[in-house]
């Protein structure tokens, strides 16, 4: 990949997480973080969450971490702020004291790691207690609400058969509430959140969701249930531009689920 391409990838994706703004900001104010709180983002990517906690905590300490150098360079140069710290480091061994954060951030971090109770158990090893986890993420990300989808039920079923033959879990719910409460006995709730033609709306799920014609090629070709051959590129093909035209040019009612998990700390501050 040349750098032009990366570039226009990176501020993609920082637009893309822009575009989850009322939900993220939303859910950080309701943490009633104290104004000097220290808080780490973990998977910042190009920077669009490490900027909406800037948003909300304005004279918060916040460290940015990603894996990805490029994306770390990226989010340095686009978010100059002293009170900022990005680095690049792996989220199973960061490079922070025990007990140092008020609060740890994942947004859509979840979705795609890997290793997932190693990077929890570090979490809440850098977490002071009564610190605060939020993790955002994905629960379905494929549309359903109109017949006029296509092959919406055998991406499900590709997802599932994945998700048994890898053993990675995605942002299951369901799991990290099991591990979070039973293993580390934190404080857990969770917020469903509901996107569709209503709200935020047509236009919005429009630019979060719908790919270009040459985007739509590539996604298929390159897709990890594709390329396992648990579903065909075709039957890719077939959803997502189904999906651009059902957005873009109908008034069918579509709907995607996110949610925002908050986990507490036990222990005295």
């Amino acid at each position: 990949m040349d750098s032009d391409n990366t570039r226009e990838e990176l501020w993609r994706l920082y637009e893309r997480t822009r575009l989850d703004r009322q939900y993220f900001f939303k859910g950080l104010d309701s943490l009633l973080l104290p104004d000097n709180a220290r808080i780490v983002d973990i998977g910042c990517g190009s920077g669009g969450s490490t900027q909406i906690i800037r948003e909300c905590y304005p004279k918060a300490e916040i460290y940015g971490i990603d894996s990805s150098i490029k994306a770390i360079q990226y989010a340095s140069t686009l978010l100059k702020d002293e009170k900022i710290v990005f680095l690049n480091t792996d989220a199973t061994h960061m490079p922070f004291p025990d007990s140092y954060f008020d609060c740890c951030v994942a947004k859509m971090f979840f979705d795609i790691a890997i290793k997932h109770e190693e990077i929890i158990e570090e979490i809440v090893r850098i977490l002071k207690p009564q610190g605060i986890l939020l993790v955002y993420g994905n629960t379905r990300s494929t549309a359903q609400g109109s017949d006029l989808l296509k092959n919406t039920d055998k991406l499900i079923s590709a997802y599932k058969r994945y998700v048994r033959l890898s053993g990675r879990k995605g942002f299951n719910v369901e799991h990290f509430v099991d591990i979070l409460t039973k293993k580390y006995r934190m404080t857990v709730s969770v917020q469903k959140i509901i996107k569709d033609t209503i709200d935020p709306g047509r236009e919005q799920l429009s630019k979060y969701y719908t790919l270009s014609e040459i985007e739509i090629v590539h996604c298929a070709e390159n897709n990890i249930l594709s390329i396992l051959g648990l579903i065909s590129p075709k039957d890719v093909i077939e959803y997502e531009t189904s999906l651009r035209e059902l957005l873009m040019t109908s008034n069918e009612y579509i709907s995607f689920e996110q949610a925002i998990l908050y986990a507490i700390k036990e222990g005295a501050q």
